[in-house]
């Protein structure tokens, strides 16, 4: 693999792991709010 290869591989990872963090912190929120309507924190 040349540097670019390389170069363009960390990128896309990078952009992978930064989108998966945000569907993680997203649907935890999503979570939260609907447990935390229905059920208080206590009982998780």
């Amino acid at each position: 693999m040349t540097s670019v290869q390389v170069q363009r591989a960390a990128g896309i990872g990078q952009v992978i792991l930064a989108a998966t963090i945000l569907v993680v912190q997203i649907v935890g929120l999503i979570r939260g709010r609907t447990a935390g309507s229905h059920v208080g924190p206590e009982a998780s």
